[in-house]
């Protein structure tokens, strides 16, 4: 089991370390974009179902991996109440593209995971995002986003 964590930690650090490189040539509204998506990813992954579902804005709507089909607000609550209990081994963050517009802002980066399949093997997989931010009343929230699986089949889940 150690050498699983060090493994993990050994291939997520090799996916995030290029984006403490960018990240220094950010402006402060790109950091402050970027700490939110940080921040909600890492409520969901810690199983923080409530502080992950605040960040999603009322008429949020987007597309995950495979689907084929909008999923607005409400569906989004009671999937992640669903899956509360299936939180990955270890994730990483890597952006690729932050772009602020007054109170819109859009996000592109990568969502590396590990995870347990049924047999207790660590399965790892890359998730293209684009985020759509949208800031009301001095928050920053997700309005919208569309996901695509990076190097297998979307249909895979």
């Amino acid at each position: 089991m150690k050498r699983l964590g060090l493994t993990l930690a050994t291939v997520l650090f090799a996916v995030a370390v290029p984006s403490a490189t960018a990240a220094q040539e950010w402006s402060s509204e790109q950091r402050e974009v970027w700490s939110f998506v940080e921040r909600c990813t890492q409520a969901f992954a810690d199983g923080d179902i409530e502080a992950g579902n605040a960040c999603l804005h009322e008429d949020f709507s987007g597309f995950a991996p495979g689907d084929d089909h909008l999923r607005g607000k409400r569906y989004i609550l009671a999937f992640n109440a669903v899956l509360a209990d299936q939180t990955p081994e270890a994730f990483a963050l890597r952006p690729l593209d932050i772009q602020v517009h007054g109170n819109f802002a859009f996000v592109h980066y990568l969502y590396t995971e590990a995870q347990r399949d049924e047999d207790g093997e660590v399965e790892m997989s890359t998730v293209a995002w684009t985020d759509l931010l949208i800031k009301d009343n001095g928050r920053w929230y997700w309005i919208g986003d569309h996901g695509h699986r990076v190097g297998g089949s979307d249909d895979d889940e």
